[in-house]
């Protein structure tokens, strides 16, 4: 199974890690192809960050050839790092001459020469898996010069996560309050159809974009999935006259078309570019009622609800321990009952009449 860049994963041709992550699903590994990749001694790079890899890793493997080397820098100082979460030092250091002072060193079985060609292949168990916080690699000899390797790793017992947690566009950095998440999807995806059912299951509702702020805010938000740029689908379809409706039922206004998109009708989806797009950043309208799984896309939860009326939208208060949710609806458990939180059947604002809230009364 193919996993497109999931996650905030690799950089962007920095380090010349190559386009694709290769998962296998029933073993929950990450296989990732190393193309170019050059360090000096002692410069790693962050590959997943935390919360970007899901499962527990057990082992971790590579395959590479050395291709570039300068200072004595070997095959086997190709290095993979897993990072714990600050209150040690790695948790794993696989390769390298030098000693990063992780918990737990493996060190390659080949590898020792620095001779152009030189290959490292191994594979070996951790003693104690973990659950990995990051994950970067780098070269291992800290003395050493500059390194350069092709070839691939393995991450043995991990899979990339589907999502990122969900964040919050703070009212103090000039926001709204309201909660988003980003997840990818790999399979075909009908907004028009799908969007509102699927967000609802967890108590949010599709993307809007409202003003320019909150364009840049979702800009910034997309993960790096992608080898050259991230998309995300926005939640807004053409209506029948041909114009654009959000479906969260926000009022249409704000918008970020690049160009002349936006104004094709046979186009009647849109999708959200990141800064790296070479189409530029912005809106682009979809040639489709459905996106199909040939190339990698993501979809944006956005939760604003807040049926207390206290002024603080209610998944945050979820997150936060505030409220209670059982049913993990994305909703508190104190507005699932008949009336919301004040227990008040209200008619209309919540029942649109009488007999409506009355059936709801306990006999």
């Amino acid at each position: 199974m193919q996993h497109h860049l999931i996650g905030r994963s690799l950089s962007r041709g920095v380090i010349g890690v190559a386009s694709a992550i290769i998962a296998n699903a029933s073993a929950a590994d990450i296989t990732i192809d190393i193309d170019d990749f050059s360090a000096s001694g002692g410069e790693f790079q962050e590959l997943f960050a935390s919360g970007d890899l899901a499962g527990t890793l057990t082992g971790v493997g590579v395959d590479v050839v050395l291709t570039g080397s300068q200072n004595f820098t070997w095959a086997d100082d190709f290095t993979i790092i897993i990072g714990s979460d600050g209150s040690t030092g790695p948790l794993v250091q696989a390769g390298g001459f030098s000693d990063f002072g992780a918990l737990e060193r493996i060190n390659w079985i080949n590898g020792a020469s620095g001779d152009d060609g030189t290959t490292c292949v191994d594979a070996q168990d951790l003693t104690t898996p973990v659950v990995p916080f990051s994950v970067s690699i780098g070269n291992g000899y800290a003395s050493g010069g500059n390194g350069t390797w092709n070839g691939t790793l393995t991450l043995f017992g991990v899979n990339a996560s589907d999502s990122q947690d969900p964040v919050q566009w703070r009212v103090e950095d000039g926001g709204n309050g309201h909660w988003y998440q980003f997840e990818l999807i790999e399979s075909e995806f009908c907004p028009r159809a799908e969007y509102l059912p699927v967000t609802a299951a967890r108590g949010a509702e599709p993307v809007s974009v409202l003003s320019e702020s909150e364009n840049d805010f979702l800009i910034a938000l997309l993960p790096e999935f992608h080898p050259t740029y991230s998309t995300a689908i926005l939640g807004c379809v053409r209506d029948e006259e041909g114009g654009w409706r959000w479906l969260s039922g926000e009022t249409w206004g704000y918008t970020d078309w690049v160009g002349s998109q936006g104004n094709t009708q046979s186009q009647p989806t849109a999708v959200l570019y990141d800064d790296s797009s070479p189409f530029g950043p912005g809106w682009h309208d979809y040639p489709g009622e459905c996106h199909d799984d040939t190339v990698p896309n993501g979809l944006i939860y956005e939760w604003s609800a807040d049926c207390n009326g206290d002024g603080i939208v209610d998944y945050g208060q979820i997150l936060d321990g505030t409220f209670a949710d059982a049913d993990s609806n994305g909703v508190p458990d104190i507005c699932d009952q008949p009336g919301g939180a004040d227990g008040i059947l209200d008619v209309p604002s919540e029942y649109a009449t009488i007999a409506m809230a009355l059936d709801l009364v306990p006999e």
